[in-house]
């Protein structure tokens, strides 16, 4: 094990100091790389798919699109151009899968079913029994997610996490632009 030391005396060309940076204009323009975390799921990530939020010190908002975004699609990877360093995130519409366009639901032994729900990227399969619920999926992204010992719900939110919302608030129903049914 190394032997580190803490050091707790600066010398002042040492300290970062916070200055203001000046004259920042339309012309002068910092490149931002981003590489999402293997475990977020993505159908397609080109040029149209990629948003960018910013902090502008009080709230997050979408950044306009900036040309060019250098892509690479194998290592979910992209970089942009932003007018003024600070904050981004990626950022994903919560609505990608939802309002589901057909779903089926069959039994495929005794105490087990697979539903289908498909979404408006694709179908996701989930089989179900009476104490767990996993995904049926070859996606690499998904594969924690095939092993049991989720209860459905516990499913769902891990899925959202990732990003494939299944599970949709009041919320979503507005964004998705689709009136709730009442129950």
């Amino acid at each position: 094990m190394p032997n580190w030391t803490l050091k707790t005396e600066y010398q002042g060309r040492e300290v970062l100091e916070k200055s203001r940076i000046t004259n920042i204009g339309q012309k002068e323009m910092f490149t931002v790389a981003y590489q999402l975390p293997e475990y977020v799921y993505l159908r397609a990530i080109d040029k149209t798919s990629i948003k960018i939020a910013g902090w502008d010190g009080t709230k997050w908002s979408i950044l306009p699109a900036n040309e060019p975004v250098k892509v690479d699609s194998t290592t979910k990877s992209f970089e942009f151009q932003v007018g003024r360093p600070g904050s981004v995130a990626y950022v994903q519409d919560r609505c990608t899968d939802f309002p589901y366009a057909s779903w089926e639901m069959r039994s495929v032994k005794k105490d087990t079913v697979l539903l289908d729900l498909k979404g408006k990227r694709e179908t996701f399969r989930i089989e179900i029994s009476p104490n767990a619920a996993r995904l049926v999926t070859k996606e690499p992204e998904l594969q924690r997610l095939t092993k049991d010992g989720f209860t459905p719900e516990k499913l769902l939110n891990e899925m959202k996490k990732i990003g494939i919302n299944l599970l949709p608030t009041d919320e979503d129903y507005e964004a998705a632009g689709v009136e709730p049914k009442n129950m």
